[in-house]
């Protein structure tokens, strides 16, 4: 109760509460019984403050005339005189408007009565509300507040010796809950989760530290928001993300909001300004992102590697200039009268094949044709080994821009696509915008298209595909399952941009204040840094640096293969050349003695 002290008549010293009250209100709404207070009330008018006067006589409508600005960013001032029938009817036609855009004075004969008139009222934590009444020749005010719609009154006694009093509202009196205990709801999915009773391990960072990193955050929070303000709650647990129809209907957590079944949601959710039609945002806890991440195709230590020096134009001519050169080269060999065998289309094939591959062959021919056109092939290959060499080069000591660089390109790649199986990102990949839809047709042709968070990481760490994913859970999960440099060497594209998510409460929420103020207090003091560090992750800071690293057999895989190709090959034809050479041999000896006979005398 705050109590005030005024010697003065009547009608002034309700003048004179009014004016320590609403100090600071640059509006002020009067709404009085008697005239003779109403033409006093007039007085309060300063250049500096707006002010409405009327006399009510009977009930009037009066929510238009207060509503009239709610949303600006100045608050309210409104005073109702309640010792008339129609005062009384004002108040119960502003039930719902006891919040922080206004600050109310309540002026009774009976207490009691106004605050029965006001039971079913929104008055809660959040409001400004005092409730006034004549002693004698002074003014005794009452700071009335509940810490739910649906709790008691708690009545204040706050003494105010006059105009010296520059902070009549004393926030610090609202922060202590007294144990009340409220109703939350959040969402997990990925594992059985029963509310407080599996609290402990829930807020334990290194208890499935790749699963559900940012709601455990806000569970965290929300927990030490408890102790900041000495409140309690019971937890609802959901294990299925929320869903809003047309119809303004949910599902889920949302539902128990839009209820107010709960009095505000731990899971922290999308901002999305529709939404605030149906719940109110409490607080922002940060910034959400979901990404494909992959390891960019490197040529280096791969079969591609030799080819990538050059584009497939390049080749095509290199081969087309040989191809001529080889051409020209047998049929000048052939006509070649130095050389005293002539030589065959694959003898040509064979000197074309070394003068690419830079290595000597023997040449027995003197035609000066023969020899301009072998030094024209060597000079061309010549030349192209050195771009090709230098390209080579280049690609060890200058870091190459990456393959993949948007959404495009990934969906041209020969990367396949898998997606974490959580419902928000099956949600996602439901969509029918043009980029989804592609990326949707790229997921139903991969092996593994929906996976948990050990099995992404490990198919991101082959190289072959693409994993799209929560930001958090993957460098959290890939903390412990990839190296430094396994991590550094990945790349991510966001489908979608980054979004703020948040607490959301039910709608009109009174505890917005509080939770905004714990919030800012908290990332102030570093509890909030602490928290995001225990369960939230981002990709730690990478530089590149020219490291000599021995490659293993897969890059010669190519070499091998054609060298066992070949050599089994040439083992194939010696086998196919001993047999016709055993056939011919046996077919001879067969023939002979036959022919003998035929030649001899005697047959």
């Amino acid at each position: 109760m705050i109590s005030g002290v005024f010697t003065s008549t009547s009608s002034s010293h309700i003048l004179s509460t009014v004016r320590i009250y609403f100090k600071d209100e640059p509006a002020l709404h009067a709404y009085l019984c008697r005239r003779e207070d109403s033409l006093q009330m007039i007085a309060l008018a300063t250049k500096g403050r707006l002010i409405n006067v009327r006399h009510i006589s009977k009930s009037t409508e009066v929510i238009q005339d207060i509503s009239i600005g709610e949303d600006s960013a100045h608050r309210k001032g409104i005073f109702v005189d309640m010792r008339c029938p129609a005062g009384q009817s004002i108040v119960r036609q502003v039930t719902g408007m006891f919040n922080e855009s206004f600050t109310w004075l309540l002026w009774t004969d009976s207490p009691v009565a106004a605050l029965r008139i006001l039971q079913d009222s929104r008055v809660s934590v959040d409001s400004r509300l005092a409730i006034a009444r004549a002693k004698g020749r002074s003014a005794e005010l009452m700071d009335v507040y509940r810490l739910h719609v649906k709790g008691s009154f708690i009545v204040t006694d706050v003494t105010v010796s006059g105009d010296d009093d520059s902070n009549f509202w004393n926030s610090r009196r609202r922060n202590n809950f007294n144990g009340y205990k409220f109703k939350a709801a959040t969402v997990v999915t990925e594992f059985q989760f029963r509310g407080r009773e599996d609290e402990e391990k829930f807020m334990d960072p290194n208890y499935l530290q790749y699963v559900a990193g940012f709601r455990r955050y806000g569970y965290a929070m929300l927990y030490i928001l408890s102790m900041y303000y000495n409140f309690d709650f019971e937890m609802k647990v959901h294990n299925k993300w929320h869903t809003i129809y047309p119809n303004g209907t949910a599902t889920g957590m949302l539902r128990d909001l839009i209820s107010g079944e709960k009095d505000f949601g731990m899971a922290p959710s999308k901002f999305i300004g529709e939404r605030l039609k149906l719940v109110s945002f409490l607080a922002g806890l940060g910034s959400v992102k979901f990404f494909l991440v992959f390891r960019q195709p490197v040529a280096l230590g791969s079969v591609n590697a030799l080819i990538a020096p050059m584009s497939f134009s390049a080749w095509m001519s290199l081969f087309g200039a040989c191809a001529v050169c080889g051409l020209t080269l047998w049929v000048l060999l052939m006509r070649d009268s130095s050389v005293t065998e002539p030589y065959k289309w694959n003898e040509s094939v064979l000197i074309t094949l070394t003068s690419i591959a830079q290595q000597s062959t023997e040449f027995t021919g003197r035609n000066l044709a023969s020899r301009l056109a072998l030094l024209t092939l060597l000079i061309l290959t010549f030349i192209a080994n050195l771009m090709y060499n230098t390209s080579v080069l280049n690609g060890l000591l200058i870091k190459a821009p990456d393959a993949i660089q948007n959404p495009l390109q990934l969906l041209a790649s020969d990367l396949k696509i898998s997606c974490n199986n959580v419902g928000y990102l099956r949600d996602q990949m439901a969509t029918n915008d043009s980029l989804t839809i592609s990326f949707r047709e790229k997921l139903l042709k991969s092996d593994e298209m929906y996976v948990n968070i050990q099995k992404g990481i490990k198919l991101v760490k082959s190289g072959k595909y693409a994993f799209y994913v929560l930001d958090d859970d993957f460098y959290r999960g890939s903390s412990t399952m990839l190296s430094v440099e396994e991590i550094c060497s990945t790349s991510n594209l966001q489908k979608e941009r980054s979004f703020p998510a948040g607490v959301y409460g039910v709608q009109s929420s009174p505890y917005r204040e509080h939770f905004r103020l714990g919030v800012t207090y908290f990332r102030e003091i570093g509890i909030l840094p602490y928290l995001s560090k225990a369960f939230r992750a981002s990709k730690p800071e990478c530089s590149w640096s020219l490291e000599a690293e021995p490659f293993g057999l897969k890059p010669l895989s190519l070499a091998y293969f054609v060298f066992l190709t070949g050599l089994l090959a040439s083992l194939l034809m010696l086998s196919v050349e001993c047999a016709a050479r055993i056939l011919t041999r046996t077919k001879t000896k067969t023939q002979n003695p036959q022919q003998e006979r035929k030649d001899s005398p005697t047959a």
